[in-house]
């Protein structure tokens, strides 16, 4: 379900598998790659970035990678990101979450430097305003930023 008209934010509500409670999601997608914010009453707030076609993240070693990301063309904010597999997508979690979110607060564009299976990573923009948090928390997580 989209946000409002000038938004690029995405929300889909499903089921937590394990406690039946609602888990909400948002996304926003660019060049091949969604960046997503998934927010559960069980596991509260996290922040991943996937291929919803399937195809891989890199991360340079072992599953783990630091992911650049500027905020409305700001300074480098260095994260860690993690590779997992859900859904069949690959997905690449990033850290520490409240960093993420007090940059997220107020801002229009998320840049994250991104590699597709064995390419180099690349500037992967992603406009971000427009959050509709009411839309879509369900721990509460998202009003502690």
């Amino acid at each position: 379900m989209r946000g409002s008209l000038d938004s690029a934010w995405r929300y889909d509500l499903a089921q937590d598998s394990m406690s039946l409670s609602p888990v909400s999601v948002a996304c926003v997608s660019s060049d091949g790659f969604e960046f997503c914010l998934r927010d559960s009453e069980r596991l509260g707030v996290d922040v991943f970035v996937r291929r919803p076609d399937g195809g891989e993240i890199t991360c340079e070693s072992s599953r783990r990678c630091t992911v650049a990301a500027r905020f409305d063309g700001g300074a480098p904010v260095e994260l860690t990101g993690s590779q997992l597999r859900e859904g069949g997508a690959e997905q690449v979690s990033l850290r520490p979450v409240h960093k993420i979110l007090l940059n997220l607060r107020g801002a229009r564009r998320l840049e994250l430097d991104l590699a597709k299976g064995g390419e180099p990573p690349r500037t992967t923009p992603f406009d971000i305003h427009g959050l509709e948090r009411d839309r879509f928390s369900q721990s509460g997580g998202l009003y502690d930023w």
